[in-house]
């Protein structure tokens, strides 16, 4: 199946027509009617927006072999995808890392962009362990009384 096919079946999935999958996605609906023609294909970053959107992805958009797993399996890890590194909660690590490897692979951003994910990346992962370290002492403090 190609980009324009997957677009407009993972739309219909959806049950959103071109103007909702639009907003939701942040694209005008002029873009999303040429996507769904195959007149156009979107840059990365749009790319992104979209199968955030059509909550499919990337890579199920970006190569038309790649298929969508079953619904029942999609957040179970298959054998071809865990590496061991699951977590507690099922998320696959090798997989999250996977899914994110393109991104700095391909040429799909350039070096000065990367830099700035890692940095949001970082930052966002600091600021989670000091809420964390936050909270526990809080509860800590709160158990002592």
């Amino acid at each position: 199946m190609n980009f324009s096919e997957k677009v407009r079946d993972s739309r219909a999935r959806l049950g959103l027509n071109q103007k909702e999958l639009a907003t939701k996605a942040g694209i005008s609906i002029r873009m999303i009617a040429a996507y769904e023609k195959g007149s156009s294909f979107p840059q990365a970053a749009r790319l992104y927006k979209l199968a955030e959107a059509l909550e499919v992805p990337v890579e199920y958009l970006r190569n038309d072999d790649a298929q969508l797993e079953p619904p029942e399996e999609k957040n179970k890890p298959s054998r071809r995808q865990s590496s061991g590194n699951v977590l507690e909660n099922g998320m696959d690590l090798e997989k999250m890392l996977d899914d994110n490897r393109a991104l700095f692979a391909g040429g799909m951003i350039d070096d000065e962009a990367k830099d700035m994910y890692f940095q949001a990346l970082m930052r966002a992962y600091l600021e989670c362990k000091d809420a964390a370290k936050l909270r526990d002492a809080l509860n800590h403090s709160l158990n002592r009384d």
